[in-house]
């Protein structure tokens, strides 16, 4: 399950939003860089949401960026006065982070009614036992 994704979806069980995510294995997919679509995904994130979910991923599993990614890059807490020009750190660093850190297994929670979601091999599971 890749980071964007996890920003587009709540608990299915009472709408709460955003999911803890508990990841057991993350894996870096490469994926070509395309400006566009990240600058169109940008607009319909929630960026605080986002950013705590790369930063306890990227604190729980050492995720380490190389070449024009996201190197020992840090983000800002908002996006107001950033740069996101085309060959701009930042817009590569949000690619890397949307579309390239994917979780292959872990669990996601509802922090509201204590749903779990199991994510295996990077598909978090939504199906719920005993209906909604």
């Amino acid at each position: 399950m890749r980071l964007l994704t996890h920003n587009f979806i709540a608990c299915l069980r009472c709408e709460a939003f955003p999911l803890e995510i508990n990841a057991s294995e993350v894996k870096i997919i490469p994926l070509e860089f395309d400006t566009e679509f990240t600058r169109c995904m940008l607009a319909r994130i929630e960026w605080s949401y986002f950013l705590k979910a790369y930063q306890a991923l990227q604190a729980k599993h050492d995720i380490v960026h190389s070449g024009n990614e996201c190197g020992s890059f840090s983000f800002p807490e908002s996006l107001e006065a950033a740069d996101l020009s085309d060959d701009s750190e930042l817009l590569h660093a949000l690619h890397y982070a949307m579309n390239m850190v994917d979780v292959k297994s872990g669990v996601l929670r509802c922090s509201a009614c204590e749903t779990t979601y199991e994510i295996n091999d990077f598909i978090p599971n939504f199906v719920l036992e005993g209906g909604k």
